[in-house]
């Protein structure tokens, strides 16, 4: 690697990193002082660098393969401390359906105070993660590798289906369940905003979720194998998906899926849900292929 390849390879993501998390404090006040979501993500992106170079991209996805790691063995394995993080991110959702602006100010201080704490711990006090916290500043080059699910979250999710096979009866929520592009965030606030008529209705770029209806209904009623649910769900809630609207007018992620037990390729969509409160979500999966024939 010579020196500039090098220089873009090491400068570029830390240049890119540091500059997300200078840019976090200060779009949470844009949007605190009136200007909401749009105005959040417009200060985000106008003050965070992105890589340019091939060599700048690479360091950055080898910076976030790194820093995820530490994030998992940090938080994702530490059971006390994700529960502290899902605890806080539950009260901030909670707190933010009735009040906008004080939802907003209990997720800015946990981004505000990672100018001091570094890379390393950005964002985790929010429960967002490391991986999300760069996707969320544009860091994000080489996001196919990755999919719109984060492995972590498909792992939690593994453990829940687990535990409905066996009988379990809770549905767990799972915070940044779905990390969309900026295309897809725009395209599904597009479809929503005219759902349900309101010009200013904000999604976020990560939304919850609920996955025991996708269970209940994929498993429980159609028939298919539980072991289908999260190949499915990886692929309908991938970068390359695209944003469509069912008949009446609500959003949803699709993707072809390729069936390697029946050779067969047909569509997973992922409904994006959402309530009249601005609240959204995903808690369901239909896989646009016929259900087995249960046994009598």
């Amino acid at each position: 690697m010579g020196l500039l390849d090098g220089l873009a390879y090491y400068g570029e993501p830390a240049l890119g990193v540091l500059s997300g998390l200078a840019a976090e404090p200060v779009a949470g006040w844009a949007g605190l002082l009136g200007g909401g979501g749009d105005a959040v993500r417009r200060t985000r992106d106008a003050l965070t660098y992105q890589p340019r170079t091939a060599q700048g991209q690479a360091g950055t996805a080898a910076l976030a393969g790194l820093l995820g790691d530490i994030k998992r063995v940090a938080v994702d394995e530490n059971p006390p401390v994700r529960g502290l993080l899902d605890s806080y991110d539950a009260a901030s959702d909670y707190v933010g359906m009735h009040s906008p602006l004080a939802g907003a100010a209990m997720r800015t201080l946990p981004t505000a105070a990672s100018i001091f704490a570094g890379p390393a711990t950005s964002r985790a006090f929010s429960g967002a993660g490391v991986v999300g916290d760069i996707s969320q500043a544009g860091l994000r080059p080489l996001s196919k590798q990755y999919g719109a699910i984060r492995p972590d979250k498909i792992n939690r999710l593994g453990e829940f289906v687990n535990k409905w096979d066996e009988g379990w009866t809770e549905n767990p929520r799972i915070n940044d369940f779905l990390e969309m592009t900026p295309a897809q965030r725009q395209e599904v606030e597009s479809a929503l905003r005219s759902y349900w008529d309101n010009p200013q209705l904000s999604v976020p770029q990560s939304l919850s979720g609920k996955m025991k209806h996708a269970y209940d209904s994929r498993v429980g009623k159609d028939g298919f194998p539980s072991e289908n649910l999260l190949p499915w769900l990886e692929k309908a809630g991938d970068d390359m998906s695209r944003v469509a609207v069912d008949k009446n007018g609500r959003p949803m992620l699709v993707n072809d899926f390729a069936d390697a037990k029946t050779g067969k390729t047909y569509e997973v969509q992922m409904p994006i849900r959402s309530d009249i409160t601005g609240n959204v979500y995903v808690d369901s999966l239909i896989p646009k292929t016929p259900a087995p024939k249960k046994k009598p």
